[in-house]
C-alpha cells in the first residue's frame, strides 16, 4: 500500500481504478470501503478478488452486497444488479 498511509478509495473508485481497489483490499483501514467500490464497478474482473477477500471474517464479509451477486454480472461486467 502507499507509503504514506491508506490509499483514497473514493478517488480511486471516481477513476474506476479497478487495478488498485483490487490492492486495497488488503489495507485493514479501506478494505470495506474498496470492496464496496469494487462492487458498484459492477466489472467481472472484480469478482475473483472479492471472493477471495470473503475469507477476512471481518469488514470485507459484512460489505459483499455492495459487489452483488456475480453470476448476474454480463460478459461486459456491467449488467445486473447489486443486491
Amino acid at each position: 500500500m502507499p507509503l504514506f498511509g491508506s490509499p483514497n478509495v473514493s478517488k480511486l473508485a471516481a477513476k474506476r481504478d479497478l487495478p488498485r481497489l483490487i490492492k486495497a483490499l488488503s489495507d485493514s483501514p479501506v478494505r470495506g470501503e474498496a470492496a464496496l467500490a469494487l462492487g458498484q464497478l459492477h466489472d467481472a474482473r472484480a469478482v475473483e478478488p472479492l471472493i477471495g477477500a470473503l475469507d477476512d471474517k471481518g469488514r470485507v464479509r459484512s460489505s459483499r452486497c455492495g459487489a452483488g451477486p456475480p453470476a448476474r454480472w454480463g460478459a461486459d461486467g456491467r449488467s445486473g444488479s447489486p443486491c
